[in-house]
């Protein structure tokens, strides 16, 4: 029987589950609507406010706040005091339990803060980079802003109010802060744009959560009230540091032992990647957690939930990851410019690294969601140990290996967390693979006729748009085409007309 805040009663446990999976399938397609509208606006005015800053400013000041973010980061993560995840996965919650971890979050962001404020000099020093010293003091105030609205986001996801949290996301997270990051830079101000942009976006996003939540912080303390909920906690907020550090080892590294221009340019490679990924990335991080535990009990619903986002995942990801990595030049050269060339190598390795993220994410959050923090603490202390190592294999080496390395670790993640599904959930291996590998072959072929358009026709054109216009259709084709051959579900989104021309039905 499930479990939630509205409770059941055993004479009617049949009818209830039933309207639970109802509600839950309506609340998903609520949110996942608001998660798209969110991060493809997000998206959108990143891709346009990044083309603008990689245009103005140098590969170097993309490496200085790349540097400082490291910092902020870990400080932001041990902030939230692993009370986020705990905050949306517990049935009940009284008043004093959520004052009670808002002043906790708030103390942790005062007290990191001033830390990272002061370790400012030696981090500069570290890194042989005297200007950031002053970037890292600036960005630390981001630690105390983002400890302001931890728990306003986290009931809001608890009661799957994505709506509210996209308005924040889109007014301050991305218009806010890139029009300041722009106005800067235009203006000459160079690492600085990019520093305030950060600030003001996280700055704007705390305003609107503060006025778009209905809970506000009340005279009450009481730290035995959140006793019970440290063990799973600590849990989430060992697993977080460790994650947080380990997603960043290889930029500290870069940032070590070679220059700020190398790191900027390692980071440009990761960032259309990421922004690709991204869209998906951030709904399975908002929506699958909440949803998963949720029908927790519920073996069918749950397996076809899993089921329904791994593929969805693979439908959108693959083709678009592939056909960037096809067309990584052209797109590098007419969208950042030529001083961005030396970036291609990553921006086509990254390519590859951010296929399988999604899904390791994704897996990450089935197992949270079963309750199993231990357990995925255990996962990621080995596989972060392993990238580790990988990386400090690879920087030994040269540069490109240390991105080549971040990819084996990747691959070695998505394998350890497929067989530990296997394991805990009893969804075969192959049957895991079955769910996507329609959409990998297509996307395999898309990238292929890319690369056989330039070998024919390699002397097409001088102006890089239109190449790059003609092989992203070209390579479209070939995947929809393909989509209605293995007969998938998503076929069903396109149509077919009486004079051969394919549109794409509207499915609302």
């Amino acid at each position: 029987m499930l479990n939630n805040e509205s409770g059941f009663h055993d004479f009617s446990a049949l009818f209830l589950i039933q309207m639970e999976a109802n509600n839950i399938k309506a609340s998903a397609v609520t949110g996942s609507v608001w998660a798209l509208v969110e991060k493809f606006s997000i998206q959108l005015m990143t891709f346009v406010i990044s083309i603008v800053l990689a245009r103005l400013l140098s590969p170097k000041d993309f490496g200085l706040i790349v540097l400082a973010t490291i910092f902020s980061g870990i400080s932001a993560a041990i902030s939230d005091g692993g009370f986020e995840k705990t905050l949306i996965q517990k049935k009940e919650i009284s008043p004093v339990q959520i004052d009670t971890v808002f002043y906790v979050n708030v103390a942790l962001g005062i007290i990191l803060t001033v830390t990272l404020y002061f370790s400012a000099g030696y981090i500069a020093v570290f890194f042989k980079e005297p200007k950031l010293s002053e970037v890292v003091k600036f960005i630390s105030i981001g630690t105390f802003l983002n400890a302001l609205s931890q728990v306003q986001r986290a009931l809001l996801m608890k009661e799957l109010q994505f709506k509210k949290i996209s308005i924040a996301s889109i007014i301050g997270g991305s218009f806010g802060g890139g029009i300041v990051g722009i106005s800067l830079a235009v203006s000459g101000f160079g690492v600085w744009a990019l520093v305030f942009s950060s600030l003001a976006a996280q700055f704007l996003v705390v305003v609107v959560f503060w006025t778009k939540s209905n809970w506000y912080p009340s005279l009450r303390f009481s730290f035995s009230s959140i006793k019970g909920m440290l063990p799973f906690g600590l849990n989430i907020l060992f697993s977080s540091i460790l994650f947080f550090f380990i997603q960043q080892f290889s930029n500290f590294i870069i940032g070590k032992y070679y220059s700020g221009r190398d790191l900027g340019l390692v980071n440009r490679g990761s960032k259309t990647p990421e922004m690709v990924t991204g869209v998906l990335h951030s709904v399975v991080l908002k929506i699958a957690f909440p949803f998963f535990a949720k029908s927790q009990n519920d073996n069918i619903l749950f397996n076809k939930l899993l089921k329904r986002i791994v593929q969805t995942v693979g439908f959108f990801t693959f083709p678009l990851l592939f056909l960037i990595f096809a067309n990584a030049h052209d797109i590098t050269i007419f969208l950042f410019t030529d001083k961005w060339v030396s970036s291609v190598i990553f921006l086509q390795i990254f390519c590859f690294i951010k296929i399988f993220d999604p899904f390791v994410t994704l897996f990450r959050e089935v197992i949270l969601s079963q309750g199993y923090a231990k357990m995925l603490s255990v996962a990621i202390t080995i596989t972060s140990v392993i990238e580790v190592l990988l990386i400090l294999v690879g920087v030994s080496i040269g540069l490109h290996y240390v991105v080549f390395a971040m990819l084996a670790s990747v691959i070695f993640q998505y394998i350890y967390y497929v067989l530990l599904l296997y394991r805990q959930i009893n969804i075969p291996v192959l049957e895991q693979l079955k769910w996507i590998s329609p959409y990998l072959v297509l996307s395999f072929l898309a990238a292929l006729s890319c690369f056989a358009f330039d070998h024919i026709f390699h002397d097409f054109t001088d102006l890089i748009f239109i190449r790059l216009l003609i092989k992203i259709l070209i390579g479209g084709g070939v995947y929809v085409v393909g989509l209605f051959f293995f007969k998938t579900n998503e076929a069903s989104y396109f149509k077919i007309k009486n004079n051969g021309l394919l549109i794409l039905k509207s499915k609302i």
